[in-house]
């Protein structure tokens, strides 16, 4: 079906054998459709830290060497 009806793919680098990956934009439009209306968004953001935080958390989980330079 996908092959005739031309939908955009790229083949998996990686895979044994033949794998390919479609374009979320290549189904059709009802399950597109259908996929945004459950789509919740609210699980994707992020909140908001201050710099001093995430700084702290980067050093953190640095090597010794990597603090070092």
């Amino acid at each position: 079906m996908a092959r005739q009806q031309g939908w955009k793919h790229r083949y998996w680098l990686g895979v044994q054998g033949k794998a390919l990956e479609y374009y979320i934009d290549s189904l059709l439009k009802p399950i597109l459709k259908q996929l945004r209306l459950t789509e919740n968004p609210e699980k994707y953001s992020l909140k908001q830290q201050d710099l001093f935080t995430i700084w702290i958390e980067s050093y953190r989980q640095s090597t010794d060497y990597e603090r070092e330079n």
